[in-house]
């Protein structure tokens, strides 16, 4: 198993297309990721997801009919659940006792963050 490294300092402005070989190994995150590099100055990108599965995955049918990032999250959580938040040493599969996911308060967070706009000297004030 690799590590999937997106340098983002890496300008490609004519990159449209990406096949991901293994798309049911890799997390959602890192495909999002992979999938943001292709038709970004105004272009049309195309991400492939190939799979040797008989069946694909439901978490990349849900993945492959959004490109909101924040619903990636929602999909990924879903399906991996919560771990633990504080030390980081259960990634996956255990339900956090002190956080129940909330889609009502995400929501409203999501569109708090939208109304800022943070630069590297901006601090973020709510």
């Amino acid at each position: 198993m690799t590590t999937t490294v997106v340098e983002v300092g890496i300008s490609l402005p004519r990159l449209s297309i990406i096949v991901i070989v293994g798309a049911e190994k890799m997390g959602l995150a890192s495909l999002h990721q992979l999938r943001g590099r292709v038709g970004r100055n105004g272009g049309i990108g195309y991400c492939y997801l190939y799979t040797k599965l008989e069946s694909i995955p439901e978490r990349l049918k849900e993945f492959a009919a959004t490109l909101d990032g924040f619903k990636v999250a929602e999909i990924d959580l879903k399906n991996r659940q919560a771990g633990d938040l504080l030390d980081g040493t259960i990634q996956h599969g255990e339900t956090f006792n002190y956080f129940d996911y909330d889609e009502d308060i995400a929501l409203k967070a999501k569109e708090r963050l939208k109304k800022f706009k943070i630069s590297q000297n901006d601090e973020m004030k709510f």
